[in-house]
């Protein structure tokens, strides 16, 4: 139904996926799961669920390219978040500094009972959880490239999954 009104809907391409993999269709899974990041490209779903799917074909090399693409958008969702938090301190600042010109500092601002919506906490909150997932996804490369005895690659993914856990 989802995808009868929105061909690209993510939530039900990654579903699909799941289901093609589970199926052992992973040509079809791969699919689902790239038109799911193309529809929603900061999601890490469709990054991890196509970082499984790789693993469970055996092939750690593209598996250990999406996990550096999730830790890279991790990275730019974290830089994101700081910009936005600096940003937001300023504003607070000089919303204190100008409280002094008559307005009621007690008055909450426009937005809710207790002043605009936190738009930069909500992107550290979805930064903290991108590097988490990419945290994640190192450790299962880590895993699966120690299974096939890889040991220097299993050393670099376990390294960047340590270095990325929260």
């Amino acid at each position: 139904a989802a995808l009868s009104s929105d061909a690209a809907h993510p939530a039900a391409r990654v579903l699909l996926g799941r289901i093609a993999a589970a199926r052992g269709r992973a040509a079809e899974a791969r699919s689902h799961f790239n038109a799911a990041r193309e529809a929603a490209p900061d999601a890490p779903e469709p990054l991890r669920e196509r970082i499984r799917l790789e693993l469970g074909q055996g092939d750690t090399a593209s598996a250990t390219a999406l996990a550096q693409e999730l830790e890279d958008l991790a990275r730019r969702q974290t830089q994101a978040a700081a910009t936005a938090d600096r940003l937001a301190s300023r504003y607070d600042a000089g919303h204190e500094a100008g409280s002094d010109s008559g307005s009621d500092p007690g008055e909450a601002r426009e937005g809710s009972p207790l002043g605009p919506p936190d738009p930069a906490g909500a992107l550290l909150v979805r930064a903290a959880r991108l590097r988490d997932e990419a945290a994640y996804a190192w450790a299962d490369v880590g895993r699966a490239c120690a299974e096939r005895h890889e040991e220097s690659k299993a050393a670099d993914a376990f390294a960047k999954a340590e270095a990325g856990a929260p």
